[in-house]
């Protein structure tokens, strides 16, 4: 039985020339089987991805289901599937390839629920040959020369890992003979990297935060924080506050690898941290405060408090010097940021990637910029390149990992990611890898991960924070969640944070505690 109302012509060309790695018949089966048991996508986790479907048509029902779950659940009716389906045609026009709105319940849907099994978890020799097909037409693409490991007959046969075990015996006999095997007696060192340890602790580079510091114990090398948050909740405020601490305290270098905002944009937030950041003040002795806007704007007033503005006749020159000798506060910032860029002017590196911030670009600038230096890289924000496909981001987060966790040097790694819409329906306490947006299975190659929320005026009330401190009503608390630690220490406490925006102070007030009712 064939679903053929799923299969163009030009599609079907394609997958005749894959022929030999292809069945339609158990993609389309798998497909009825995840929608008569919703379930089973929590069951096979990140093993079943949509591009190990071979048909365009299949990819986009597998990606339907998933969204769907998110929307409704696993309760499947025809005016919730139009609705899905009407939001995913706005984002991808090959749903209105492959079906009409009104006919894609009836006509695509049930046909494949008809077709598939009834229950899954017994009986998944679909899903093994689907995965085991996606599998051999990915080593094909890679190159492998499937037909010398693999007997055509076994095609539809093998699952993936019997495949990849194949290959990986194959690979064993060579490195073998190359003597790659060997490995270290890890037993038999234990008693010096003690000593290592007692004379050279571990300890990472120094944050602004003490729930970092303590219980993630810093940023350490080769290591990879993650830092979540909501849209318009400062998570690029944040990531300048915490690199300036950094070259400030460490004096290390950094590099910023955005795709959110510009030079220009990330420079004025840059400023103001510099300015209103209490250890650079302890350094060059100018207590002031200045909000972005006044930077933004350059509205410097003099001694009467009249902002001074440039004449029509005032040359550029003349008008800055003349600021600089009218206005107290307008010296007072020049200073600092004079005394900022002689001690630290090299420290702070920025690559904008908005335009390509694929993992081949990322690799690339990662090795440029740790020739100049940088031995501390954060990317805001963590994003899949030019898709919206959980796998993509996943990739992504992998890269990144992988690149600082394997530099010899020891670089260290730091990235925003952004939390789901309806995070800000959770209370903090109850955020968990499931807040993440698009791609869960990103918290797989953290080390350490941090989310935040902002706690509502009328939710102060349900928490409190350690020695009794009380709640001001005039500052902006975040509540910060440590969700994952390799260190072992603090996961699932909660850690309270005031953020002034106007003038990016952030501070951490001290452990948040829910108040039992």
């Amino acid at each position: 039985m064939s679903n053929e109302y799923l299969i163009t012509e030009n599609e079907r060309e394609k997958n005749e020339a894959k022929e030999e790695f292809y069945d339609e018949l158990s993609e389309q089966t798998l497909l009825g089987t995840l929608l008569n048991c919703p379930e089973l996508l929590d069951v096979y986790g990140t093993s079943l991805q949509k591009s190990d479907f071979n048909s365009e048509a299949s990819r986009l029902i597998y990606e339907f289901i998933d969204v769907y779950r998110g929307y409704y659940g696993n309760d499947f009716t025809d005016l919730k599937v139009r609705r899905v389906f009407r939001k995913l045609c706005q984002e991808n026009a090959s749903y209105g390839v492959i079906s009409k709105e009104e006919d894609f319940y009836e006509c695509a849907l049930m046909p494949l629920m008809d077709l598939g099994l009834k229950d899954g978890e017994k009986d998944n020799r679909f899903y093994r040959t689907v995965k085991g097909l996606s599998t051999l037409r990915k080593l094909k693409d890679l190159g492998f020369p499937i037909d010398k490991f693999v007997n055509k007959g076994d095609v539809s046969k093998l699952s993936s890992e019997e495949i990849l075990t194949k290959l990986s015996e194959n690979l064993d006999k060579l490195r073998e003979n190359n003597g790659e095997n060997t490995g270290c007696i890890i037993s038999e060192n234990l008693v010096t990297c003690l000593k290592d340890l007692l004379i050279s602790p571990e300890k990472g580079l120094v944050t602004p935060f003490n729930f970092i510091n303590e219980n993630l114990n810093g940023f350490t090398k080769n290591s990879l924080t993650m830092i979540g948050g909501l849209s318009n909740t400062g998570k690029s405020r944040l990531m300048i506050y915490i690199l300036l601490y950094l070259i400030l305290r460490n004096k290390v270098k950094v590099c910023l690898l955005s795709n959110e905002m510009t030079q220009a944009e990330f420079s004025h937030i840059i400023i103001t941290t510099i300015l209103n950041m209490p250890l650079f003040q302890a350094m060059h002795g100018k207590l002031i405060k200045v909000e972005q806007s006044t930077v933004t704007k350059a509205e410097f007033t003099d001694k009467n408090g009249r902002i001074l503005k440039k004449g029509e006749e005032e040359t550029k020159e003349a008008f800055v010097y003349r600021v600089l000798e009218e206005s107290p506060l307008f010296s007072d910032v020049m200073d600092i940021l004079v005394c900022f860029e002689e001690n630290f002017g090299e420290c702070f590196h920025f690559v904008n990637i908005s335009e390509d911030y694929s993992p081949e670009r990322i690799k690339a600038v990662i090795k440029a910029m740790k020739q100049k230096g940088c031995t501390v890289f954060a990317y805001d924000t963590l994003k899949a390149y030019k898709s919206s496909e959980w796998q993509e981001l996943t990739q992504s987060a992998t890269v990144f990992s992988e690149l600082i966790k394997g530099d010899r040097d020891g670089i260290i790694g730091i990235t925003s990611f952004q939390l789901t819409d309806h995070s800000q329906l959770y209370s903090p306490e109850d955020l968990s890898s499931m807040n993440i947006a698009t791609a869960k299975h990103i918290m797989h190659v953290a080390d350490s991960m941090i989310m935040f929320l902002r706690i509502k005026k009328e939710e102060c009330r349900n928490f409190t924070i350690d020695n009794n401190k009380k709640f001001s009503d005039g500052k902006n608390y975040l509540a910060a969640k440590i969700i994952k630690n390799r260190n072992g220490n603090g996961k699932d406490k909660l850690y309270a944070l005031s953020a002034d925006y106007g003038c990016n102070l952030w501070q951490e007030e001290g452990e948040l505690t829910p108040v039992k009712r």
